[in-house]
């Protein structure tokens, strides 16, 4: 008897192993063989896409700060607030100082200066990484340049770029959801621009081919939709030297893209928050959404996203004014990305 209850038992326990592997839950099957503990496999095998967005010019003092004075700091803002923050960061040019001993310039008026508050607003909306090699950063000197990186860096936004100086020490690399990039920032207005030796010293960040190199330029005519000689020259000698893309402005509106050597040259992004009202074309921009899949050559796609501006309120254009605008574009681009550009999305 003892003998039967035994191998009945035992059969009774072989039964309800068998049911409970059967009906077991798939989070506790995936297993780290060392720790035990559940592990999912696609995490890390899986490279994560992400995206950045880079937009103009922002320029956060002048008739723009007494607007926002009247209506509130996310004036600028209320119309773009969402796009900022559908990206993992964005990338932008900021026009002008921020200074302990602000006095709002007038309008119309140059020497901008920019109130100390204003990098935390830029981060809130999302704006983590921001040229300074521009025209309008030395608008108070070394020290109004100086103050400005620190309130900067006092916000967690990094700063790229001098307005006169080429030197590792205005060179960025950093990581965005672990894929490496590396920021250089050159000022092709400042009158004693060296373009051969800015072509020199980005040859030596541009030799990881994992690296996402990213030359933002400030350079150009104001106002003409179509890059110079100079701009063309200088651009293309930045991706001979190893740039991954080049992403420019200062013209204040939005000039050509060009396709050169598989590579993306984007000449002007024109304004995205600034108080120039005087044409369409001022008060229209281009933000640029580089979608990245890392890997060993992280591969590269960019939505084109139009911008309408209207009293320094930056929103996304709509429909009916989004296909003129990116045919036009088109037509002043490479050929070969016609309908691309036309599409709205570059691969």
């Amino acid at each position: 008897m003892k003998l039967l209850f035994s191998i009945l038992f035992g059969i009774a326990t072989l039964w309800i192993c068998f049911l409970a592997y059967m009906y077991r839950t798939p989070s506790t099957f995936v297993a780290s063989l060392e720790s035990g503990t559940s592990a999912p496999i696609a995490s890390s095998t899986t490279p994560q896409s992400f995206s950045v967005l880079f937009v103009g010019d922002v320029m956060v003092g002048r008739h723009v700060e007494l607007l926002m004075d009247t209506n509130g700091d996310e004036y600028p803002f209320t119309n773009i607030s969402g796009l900022l923050q559908s990206v993992d960061t964005v990338v932008a040019n900021l026009e002008g100082p921020v200074v302990t001993n602000h006095v709002r310039t007038p309008s119309n008026g140059f020497g901008f200066t920019f109130e100390k508050r204003m990098p935390a607003l830029l981060a809130k909306h999302n704006i983590s990484i921001v040229s300074l090699a521009n025209n309008h950063t030395y608008d108070q000197g070394i020290e109004g340049y100086n103050e400005t990186r620190s309130y900067l860096e006092k916000a967690g936004i990094i700063s790229v770029g001098h307005p006169r100086t080429i030197s590792e020490n205005y060179v960025v690399r950093t990581k965005i959801k672990n894929q490496p990039f590396v920021f250089i920032g050159f000022n092709m207005t400042n009158p004693s621009f060296d373009y051969a030796q800015a072509t020199a010293f980005t040859q030596n960040f541009s030799k990881n081919p994992q690296d996402i190199v990213v030359a933002m330029i400030h350079g150009g005519e104001e106002y003409k939709l179509v890059s110079n000689t100079s701009q063309q020259n200088f651009y293309r000698s930045l991706i001979d030297a190893g740039v991954t893309s080049v992403i420019a402005h200062h013209p204040h509106v939005v000039q050509e893209i060009e396709s050169y050597k598989g590579k993306l040259i984007f000449y002007s992004l024109g304004n995205f928050i600034f108080d120039q009202y005087f044409s369409k074309d001022v008060e229209q921009g281009l933000a640029v959404k580089m979608n990245v899949t890392p890997g060993t050559t992280p591969n590269l796609s960019f939505d084109l996203i139009p911008l309408q501006s209207k009293r320094s309120v930056q929103g996304v254009m709509d429909d009916t004014n989004k296909k003129p605008f990116l045919e036009a574009l088109a037509k002043r681009s490479s050929a070969s990305l016609k309908d691309q550009i036309v599409s709205g999305l570059l691969k």
